[in-house]
């Protein structure tokens, strides 16, 4: 083989064997990946957390409100409390 070919058959390796990992470009890393999971467990687990103090305030507030009472959302988002006679309340 005379140097030209060789020349030309490592160029074609070198080639070959950069578009042969040109997929690893197309995805996300698995460390993005496990990134982007945890991000979303967080976030899941903070709204959990809000949602929970939420519930508790309403709570709160209508025992304040009317004593022995539970509370339900209405459509709006607003809290309707259900004081223990069953007579509903729209919150304050």
């Amino acid at each position: 083989m005379t140097l030209h070919r060789l020349i030309n058959f490592g160029l074609a390796a070198a080639i070959a064997a950069c578009l042969s990992m040109a997929y690893l470009l197309d995805a996300p890393s698995e460390i993005e990946a496990m990134v982007a999971t945890a991000r979303a467990v967080t976030d899941a687990e903070e709204q959990a957390a809000r949602d929970l103090r939420r519930d508790l305030a309403a709570a709160r507030l209508c025992r304040e409100l009317h004593g022995e009472a539970s509370y339900q959302w209405s459509a709006a988002g607003e809290v309707v409390c259900v004081p223990r006679r069953g007579k509903r309340v729209a919150a304050l």
